[in-house]
């Protein structure tokens, strides 16, 4: 599957899933996830250059919200 990442976040979700590559480790289901937390970062925070625990709690916060409504 391939994601695009737009986020101030990118090169470092690219390089962290590479490495994951090279050691041997599947993609997924963390990339489906990172890509779902970089659309948040770049949509809702675009202006964010750091990683915070308070933007990554709002992520999941958001994330669990959505993914309950359709379960």
């Amino acid at each position: 599957m391939n994601h695009d990442y737009v986020s101030c976040f990118a090169e470092y979700i690219k390089g962290m899933l590479d490495a994951r590559d090279a050691l041997g480790y599947a993609r997924e289901p963390h990339a489906a996830t990172l890509l779902s937390f970089d659309k948040y970062c770049s949509m809702q925070h675009p202006d964010c250059v750091e990683l915070t625990e308070h933007l990554v709690q709002c992520f999941f916060d958001n994330h669990i919200l959505f993914s309950s409504i359709f379960l």
